[in-house]
């Protein structure tokens, strides 16, 4: 079997392992499968004696400083740190491997990958629009628990064959960008669609938010200049946002009276009523305490706000554990401190190695990121995180593997 179809079978097994979740409760599929596609991308890096080098030294300059200085100041328990790392880190795996095939290899892959995004994006909206018509319990029949089905079912959203609604907004999110970059075919008109469909009936925020902005931005140009069709577009803006103010009504006004409130005691977070605000605000609230108590000093990798936390010993971390803060913006800058900006640096300095014509791209791709890291726990949410990667990897080589 050729590596580019082994990597895609990988992919595959990541991508699925949101919905193992759904059906077991929990899964490390994904994980798995992220480690093997570094691994394989290795080992054949290594047997292909060589590597298309990044043009940009000062990327490979920032990660070793980065692992250099969260080594010196950011360890307290090594398993935590450990995982902590591969996870802040997954946005690399496809280095080894992007690096090293050859155009053709990569070509097929991407045009395997379309077809998946197609199929899978087919059945779950299929599967969502039935949970409307007929009952959220249709999942069953598929093997989905009823813990996930109850609980989307509460906040009045469907999940169709994933465990989280949020995580199926943001891969879908990811698999539009990624549509837009790659797909030059037939199918591709009809990926967009459908992935706009998909991010919609997802009901995830933030996703919705986060499309409605990329598609202003890619065609605000055509707004002034074509009228007629400006005009067309505005009404299209409008609808969607309409739209999801609509499935999402309750949930929006809610966390407006939770942040309202939240926001306007910023000037005394020792008097808020926890009771008045949803439990990302209750852990935003934590966060900041716990960077004020030690001046903005990392508390360690892998020790408040992820899972990573549970490696790790809570007699020496010196306040409560958490393993939910549900915002991998705060839980970054608790653990990381300062740090975190070398961390961001090298996340964000990628642009420098894309090609001229797909730097709009690589910015729209970290503009999702941040709208990501805000509302989520970022590269921690199920298997999105490794799409990131392979569309971050595939830009940052731009230049020594033409995309067209």
């Amino acid at each position: 079997m050729k590596v580019n179809n082994i990597i895609l079978v990988l992919l595959i097994f990541s991508f699925s392992d949101n919905y193992l979740k759904a059906i077991l409760g929990f899964s490390f599929f994904d994980d798995i499968a992220n480690i093997l596609i570094l691994v394989l991308g290795l080992i054949y890096m290594l047997n292909k004696q060589g590597v298309n080098q990044l043009k940009n030294k000062t990327f490979t300059l920032l990660f070793l400083f980065y692992i250099l200085i969260a080594f010196m100041f950011l360890l307290v328990s090594i398993n935590a740190f450990f995982y902590e790392l591969y996870k802040l880190l997954v946005f690399l795996f496809f280095i080894p491997i992007v690096s090293s095939l050859n155009t053709e290899s990569i070509k097929n892959l991407e045009k395997n990958l379309l077809k998946f995004f197609l199929t899978l994006l087919f059945i779950n909206s299929f599967v969502i629009v039935l949970q409307y018509i007929i009952s959220p319990n249709i999942t069953t029949i598929f093997g989905v628990s009823n813990v996930y089905i109850d609980r989307a079912d509460n906040m009045n959203r469907m999940s169709g064959l994933f465990e989280n609604v949020n995580i199926y907004g943001d891969l879908c999110l990811l698999i539009y960008l990624f549509n837009e970059i790659i797909s030059k075919n037939r199918r591709y008109r009809l990926l967009k669609i459908l992935s706009i469909i998909s991010i919609l009936i997802s009901t995830s925020k933030h996703a919705i938010i986060g499309l409605l902005i990329i598609l202003i931005i890619q065609n605000y140009k055509l707004i002034y200049k074509n009228i007629a069709k400006g005009f067309y577009l505005i009404i299209i803006f409008i609808s969607i946002g309409f739209f999801a103010y609509t499935i999402n009504q309750k949930s929006i006004e809610n966390k407006i009276t939770s942040y309202t409130y939240l926001f306007s005691k910023t000037e005394d977070l020792n008097g808020i009523d926890e009771g008045r605000i949803e439990g990302r605000g209750q852990n935003l609230i934590d966060g900041i305490n716990i960077m004020k108590r030690n001046n903005f000093h990392g508390n360690g990798l892998g020790t408040w706000g992820d899972y990573s936390s549970t490696f790790s010993n809570e007699n020496n971390i010196g306040f409560e554990n958490n393993t939910m803060s549900d915002s991998s913006l705060i839980h970054i800058l608790v653990e990381q401190g300062y740090v975190s900006i070398l961390y961001f640096l090298l996340l964000f300095s990628g642009i420098f190695s894309v090609s001229k014509k797909y730097k709009k791209f690589f910015l729209l791709l970290m503009f999702s990121y941040l709208i990501f890291i805000t509302v989520t726990m970022g590269f921690s949410s199920g298997s999105w995180p490794i799409l990131f990667s392979y569309i971050y990897i595939r830009l940052l080589y731009s230049k020594t593997l033409p995309i067209e």
